[in-house]
């Protein structure tokens, strides 16, 4: 209890609300919602990813109509909303953790959107579209959970992950 384990951070970028020093994610807004991560391997390449729900367009503090400070539904908010993978190249990592890089240097080097996999999305402006991720490196399966599309269950995707 109350024991800490020394950890380098690999990714950690400046807040846009802090800094306009360039230390941020490329494309990054503040309504992005990045709901897991998983390092996926095959025999021959490997990635880091992240899925989450991408703000795209316009970005404000407000709720889905525009700009506000007494509104409901208060939080950032973007003109659109995608379901989205970002890939990371784990060597760009590995510079950050021997110290030849910095955190805020990695930057995606891809993205794929998946809302077009997706039962639940019903607007532009819905946030939420995916919940967790997992990965069975036995099988080759990655799995990624849209959020509360059955109801109020979530809906499992599985994808088969190749070189």
């Amino acid at each position: 209890n109350g024991t800490g384990i020394n950890n380098t951070a690999l990714l950690l970028y400046t807040s846009s609300m802090e800094s306009e020093d360039g230390f941020q994610m490329n494309n990054y807004h503040q309504s992005d919602e990045w709901s897991g991560a998983e390092w996926l391997t095959t025999a021959t390449s490997a990635a880091v990813i992240f899925v989450g729900t991408k703000g795209e367009g316009d970005c404000w503090y407000g709720n889905e109509n525009g700009p506000c400070l007494e509104c409901d539904h208060r939080g950032w908010w973007s003109s659109t909303f995608v379901g989205r993978i970002i890939f990371y190249n784990p060597a760009d990592l590995q510079a950050v953790a021997q110290g030849s890089a910095q955190p805020y240097e990695p930057q995606p080097y891809t993205s794929m959107d998946i809302d077009s996999y997706f039962y639940n999305v019903t607007s532009t402006q819905q946030k939420s579209h995916t919940a967790a991720i997992a990965f069975d490196r036995d099988n080759s399966l990655l799995y990624i959970l849209e959020y509360l599309a059955d109801s109020d269950k979530p809906l499992v995707h599985v994808w088969r992950i190749s070189d």
